[in-house]
């Protein structure tokens, strides 16, 4: 697979990398609906100090990542960049935790999915990468796919119990765009293995709180589960989209990741038997169209 993604001109090479990336991360479900109980924070915990602990071992095991290790000690503002990203990742996460349970299921993931819209705003002052006409038919394109996946005759409708939920799911979407911005501001400076693993630490000292609800045979339990979670739901996804980083804009990188709701719906369909809608089918092609476009804005 190295030598094939080798073959690819460098942009090409980005869109595959966050394109896979995006699909282990739709396994999402398959993990989490198996574990039991049910208690999501900490789900997030195990899977980011699984997946942190994982690259901790892979950065400790290779002199050229312990080496640049050493010298990120010594550049503060590196690793304050780095702190600023995990918590990003954390945050964004536990806001939409909480939107989850403050309206409805349709409103939090479309908000948390607004991440590329902030993504095309700040990324011409913050990265200096400017958005073309294309980027924003794409995101155009992106966020119509998914309000329609999700249950857009609710969309339009607020209640006034739903304040909270809605702010939250807009700070999500604000803290997954941080990881964007932040995350390609770091590829020339911070290997995509550190930064896994220096936002996976973070993530886990933001949910430690919640883990001590939880007992130990919660672990033991699902172990294998949690596994898959921290391994392939979070190191290795997060490790091909910020090496992805490296050769695509900030606004590409976050426009192709919503290729994993696409994926979700024909895995919730093939694995859950959930009932795909012809709307819903419609929302998941109109993804694929801005995926396209997105690769087509930056050279792929």
């Amino acid at each position: 697979m190295r030598n094939s993604l080798a073959q690819l001109s460098q942009p090409a090479r980005g869109v595959a990398m966050t394109l896979l990336g995006a699909f282990l991360f739709s396994l999402m479900p398959l993990w989490v609906r198996a574990i039991q109980p049910p208690f999501a924070p900490a789900m997030v915990f195990y899977r980011a100090l699984i997946g942190s602990t994982a690259m901790a071992l892979l950065i400790l095991s290779r002199e050229t990542f312990r080496l640049q290790l050493r010298r990120l000690f010594g550049q503060p503002r590196l690793l304050a960049l780095l702190a600023g990203m995990g918590i990003c990742m954390g945050t964004s996460t536990l806001f939409y935790f909480i939107s989850l349970t403050h309206t409805t299921v349709a409103k939090a993931l479309l908000l948390s999915y607004t991440s590329p819209l902030y993504v095309a705003l700040l990324s011409p002052l913050v990265l200096k990468e400017p958005a073309r006409r294309l980027t924003w038919a794409a995101l155009a394109l992106g966020l119509t796919g998914i309000a329609c996946t999700t249950e857009p005759q609710l969309l339009l409708t607020v209640q006034s119990h739903e304040t909270i939920g809605i702010l939250a799911g807009i700070l999500s979407g604000m803290g997954f765009g941080g990881v964007f911005l932040i995350g390609r501001y770091l590829a020339p400076h911070v290997s995509s293995a550190v930064r896994v693993m220096a936002g996976g630490i973070v993530v886990s000292l933001i949910m430690l709180p919640w883990m001590f609800q939880t007992s130990i045979t919660f672990l033991t339990h699902n172990l294998l589960w949690l596994l898959l979670l921290g391994i392939l739901c979070m190191a290795i996804p997060f490790t091909l989209f910020f090496h992805g980083q490296a050769y695509i804009p900030a606004q590409t990188s976050a426009l192709i990741s919503l290729f994993e709701p696409a994926c979700g719906i024909v895995i919730s369909y093939a694995a859950f038997g959930e009932t795909l809608s012809p709307l819903a089918g419609m929302g998941a092609v109109l993804i694929l169209i801005s995926t396209y476009l997105a690769g087509r804005a930056a050279g792929a």
